[in-house]
C-alpha cells in the first residue's frame, strides 16, 4: 500500500478527532499548570539547571543527552521553568507519539490507540500517589 492509497483510505476527520491534538493539548496543559504552580526549581530542576549551563561528556551518575538537549532549549528559551518543562513534556510526548506508530504498524490502527493509551498505566501517569512525582518535580522524564 503506498501514501496515495492511505490518503484515499482515510477521509480527513475534524482535527479533535486525531489523536496527536490531544496528545498536545495534555502536554500543553501539563507545561502550563507547572510554570503556573510556581517559578521556584524543585531539587532535580535546579541540579539540571546547573549542569545544562556548559556542555559536558557526564554529569555525575547521568549520561549526557539529556543535559545537552536542555542547554539547547535553554539557548532558546532562556534558563527558566518553562525551558525545563518544554522539554520534559515534549520528551513525553515523542514517547507517546512513537508508541502510537509502532502500535499502527503492528497492530492496525485501532491497536495504535491502545499502544498509545497503555502508556498511561506507566506509574508517572497511573495516579498513584508516590508515582506522580516524576511528573510533578523531577526534571528527567
Amino acid at each position: 500500500m503506498n501514501f496515495s492509497q492511505v490518503q484515499q483510505a482515510q477521509p480527513p476527520g475534524p482535527p479533535v478527532a486525531h489523536p496527536l491534538f490531544w496528545l498536545l493539548l495534555l502536554a500543553v496543559t501539563h507545561v502550563a499548570v507547572r510554570v503556573a504552580i510556581s517559578p521556584a526549581l524543585k531539587w532535580d530542576e535546579a541540579e539540571q539547571m546547573l549542569w545544562s549551563q556548559q556542555l559536558a561528556l557526564g554529569y555525575g551518575a547521568q549520561p549526557p543527552l539529556y543535559t545537552w538537549m536542555q542547554w539547547a532549549v535553554n539557548a532558546v528559551l532562556g534558563p527558566n521553568v518553562l525551558a525545563l518543562s518544554v522539554l520534559k513534556h515534549a520528551a513525553l510526548a515523542l514517547t507517546y507519539v512513537l508508541m502510537w506508530l509502532a502500535g499502527r504498524e503492528l497492530l492496525g490502527p485501532r491497536g495504535a490507540w491502545w499502544a498509545s493509551a497503555s502508556m498511561l498505566l506507566l506509574p508517572p501517569w497511573a495516579g498513584i500517589p508516590c508515582a506522580t512525582k516524576p511528573i510533578r518535580s523531577w526534571s528527567r522524564p
